[in-house]
């Protein structure tokens, strides 16, 4: 009789998965003043974010905010040489874990990619490099092939390579 009553429940309730929830909750916090310990500055406009939240999903922000530099103790902390525009972009995507790049402007996600970069976000700069190789055309080749360079991207830099090779070869069997 005792085992009967063990196997009633089906085996899928012993784990409960509600990471949904979680990323729900900490989405919306984004850009709420409430609970947040620290502002970060960025061309003048003020973020109102959480350190631990951060620090979670950047080992820069890591360093930065809990690695005993100055910026540890400074409730305001201004983050130099980084592109506005890009910079709310990529906030969204440290509280939700998400970004829709479909219509934005090439210029824009390059300077999401160099975001990523610079702040170490390595599963938002591959995805970004992906989006942008499916994107890849004549008009865009040389900027993204430069800043493929200038981040050392080395996947994106060849695809350009060979996109320009491509061009190459087709404008010279045209003439």
């Amino acid at each position: 009789m005792d085992g009967a009553c063990t196997n009633f429940f089906p085996t899928n309730f012993l784990q409960i998965q509600h990471i949904h929830f979680l990323s729900d909750h900490i989405g919306a916090l984004f850009l709420k003043e409430e609970y947040s310990d620290v502002a970060l500055l960025v061309d003048g406009q003020r973020f109102d974010a959480h350190r631990v939240i951060l620090a979670a999903r950047s080992d820069y922000f890591r360093a930065l905010l809990f690695g005993g530099m100055r910026e540890m103790g400074l409730r305001e902390i201004e983050l130099k040489d980084t592109p506005l525009a890009a910079f709310k972009y990529l906030l969204r995507y440290i509280y939700t874990g998400q970004m829709s790049l479909g219509s934005l402007k090439d210029e824009l996600v390059l300077e999401i990619l160099g975001l990523a970069h610079q702040y170490g976000f390595q599963d938002l700069e591959a995805a970004v490099s992906d989006h942008l190789r499916a994107v890849l055309s004549v008009r865009n080749v040389c900027l993204v092939y430069d800043t493929a360079t200038l981040y050392q991207v080395r996947e994106e830099r060849c695809t350009c390579e060979r996109c320009c090779s491509n061009l190459s070869l087709i404008s010279s069997s045209v003439g």
